[in-house]
């Protein structure tokens, strides 16, 4: 299990996220594993991009609520 994939907004478009995910990928198949699943915000498009291009399918599973104590 990997936790979470991240790069500096200096290294974003350089490829590194792509690379981790190649590696991810090719890592699990190595290991015998026959499905993987990923996360990502909806508010990260080129994540959602990177994911959609190696075949991911996007599917609903997570609601995020949120209260504000303020009030």
């Amino acid at each position: 299990s990997q936790a979470l994939t991240g790069v500096t907004r200096q290294a974003r478009g350089l490829g590194i996220a792509t690379a981790l995910k190649v590696a991810g990928i090719e890592w699990a198949r190595a290991q015998g594993i026959q499905e993987i699943r990923t996360w990502n915000s909806q508010r990260n498009p080129r994540m959602i991009s990177i994911n959609e291009r190696f075949g991911f399918i996007r599917e609903v599973a997570m609601c995020e609520f949120r209260k504000d104590l303020r009030e």
